[in-house]
């Protein structure tokens, strides 16, 4: 791999690739800004198969959250981490009218590489059961956490209302705890609340651990392997 380009530059990469088998290999490539083209050069490739571009997975999916309370005891937190972002009408989580300081908080089972937070808003519809819904999440405030309960990005919503809001938290490293809260109450409203249809985090398990449920790699790559096998990722290979 030769270049990748961005808006704003053009960076060469591929300092680091590994071979993973007699057919694979793995390119890493430290860039976090938006991509807009990507070259490939060398003399193998007339042999190309197909090539895989991945900027993370969604790392949230299915993990242990909690909220300061629940409306009326339903649409409880769990609901934001489900897989479901297409009913933001009618799915979503909920804190109650009477929380004056409403949080959601995401806790991931083991340290996490996060290099994206994607949040989609509760509402947009026309029906009065979701209608200026979406106005609760205005304002709202974020921050990443390590285990040492120390704020690795923090963000404060100043924009007008959105429906999906996409932050680029660049590269984070040891990210244990995502903390959401809400001081600004939306109009009309005697409280503040958060409201989250679906809450999706990007990236991967830290470096020394792999598989969807960040095992430990073994003892022979214990600060690397490859994340979905779990082989050491092999010798690197020379520079095409």
């Amino acid at each position: 791999m030769k270049d990748i380009t961005t808006p704003d530059t053009t960076f060469v990469c591929g300092s680091r690739k590994y071979v993973v088998d007699n057919e694979v290999v793995d390119y890493f490539c430290d860039i976090y800004t938006v991509v807009s083209n990507i070259k490939l050069s060398g003399k193998t490739l007339n042999n190309l198969c197909s090539v895989y571009f991945s900027g993370g997975r969604n790392v949230a999916l299915k993990q242990q959250v909690k909220q300061s309370s629940h409306y009326y005891n339903i649409y409880p937190a769990s609901l934001a981490v489900d897989g479901t972002s297409d009913n933001c009408e009618r799915v979503f989580s909920h804190t109650s009218d009477a929380d004056a300081n409403p949080s959601f908080e995401l806790l991931f089972g083991t340290a996490m590489t996060v290099s994206k937070v994607r949040i989609f808003n509760r509402g947009g519809g026309a029906s009065a059961f979701s209608l200026g819904t979406e106005k609760r999440l205005k304002g709202f405030e974020m921050e990443v956490f390590d285990s040492g309960s120390n704020v690795l990005f923090r963000y404060k919503d100043t924009k007008d209302v959105q429906m999906v809001y996409d932050l680029d938290v660049k590269l984070l490293r040891g990210a244990t705890k995502i903390n959401i809260k809400q001081k600004e109450k939306p109009p009309g409203e005697t409280q503040p609340k958060i409201s989250i249809c679906e809450l999706e985090v990007y990236g991967d398990c830290d470096n020394g651990f792999w598989d969807l449920d960040c095992k430990r790699c073994s003892g022979l790559c214990s600060r690397a392997c490859h994340k979905e096998t779990g082989q050491c990722q092999g010798r690197p290979i020379d520079k095409a």
